[in-house]
């Protein structure tokens, strides 16, 4: 048939079926690898999407924390100034050396802030077996600060008491300077103070000011 015997045909057919086995077997292994890429994609994406999940959550983990520690600060920088009370015992004990000390507490900033801290102040003193007063101090320009002042040309003695003052106020994060008055006439102030008699008779003086901003 077609000019072709039968052991052409034959050898066609069995031709023909070993390409189709051939072809079965292509597609069958073409058909596994499409399969295994299509899962290793799936897989990579996968595995690229958790490794933005992650990267997404520590972002937002940072900036929780970024936030909280800004929130923590601007709670930090209005809260009024204090002396803690776990900070009490030590600064007493830093200053019941001193005992005796006369110490003249002069608030100058307006407001409750400055004057509480001031009572927070001569109350220390007190336990810490000084002898503090204090008065509001008016009629002046209000300065931002703590100051402990000393009497110019003033005993070494008292000069210590001024520094470890300063310095366990510090120490209790109360931001505190000391250093001798500013002019040679420690009788001379502007303004009024308000408060007991003899308002420059103590050594020492404590000048608070408005809270730093």
């Amino acid at each position: 048939m077609l000019g072709l015997g039968l052991d052409a045909w034959n050898n066609i057919m069995v031709a023909s079926l070993a390409f189709g086995a051939l072809a079965a077997v292509v597609v069958g292994v073409s058909t596994y690898v499409v399969i295994q890429l299509q899962k290793l994609e799936a897989q990579t994406a996968a595995d690229q999407f958790e490794r933005y999940k992650l990267a997404t959550e520590q972002s937002i983990s940072n900036a929780n924390a970024r936030a909280a520690e800004a929130q923590l600060a601007l709670e930090q920088f209005k809260a009024p100034r204090s002396i803690a009370d776990s900070a009490k015992a030590d600064l007493i004990a830093a200053l019941v050396k001193f005992s005796g000390t006369e110490a003249a507490v002069y608030v100058l900033g307006e407001g409750p802030e400055p004057f509480n801290l001031g009572r927070e102040i001569s109350n220390v003193l007190t336990l810490a077996h000084w002898s503090p007063n204090v008065w509001t101090w008016s009629g002046v320009s209000s300065g931002p600060g703590l100051d402990v002042f000393f009497k110019p040309g003033a005993d070494p003695s008292v000069i210590a008491a001024c520094e470890a003052l300063a310095m366990a106020l510090i120490s209790a994060h109360v931001e505190t300077s000391c250093a001798p008055w500013p002019t040679p006439d420690w009788d001379q102030f502007g303004g009024l103070l308000n408060g007991p008699d003899n308002p420059t008779k103590a050594p020492v003086r404590i000048v608070v000011g408005t809270k730093p901003q």
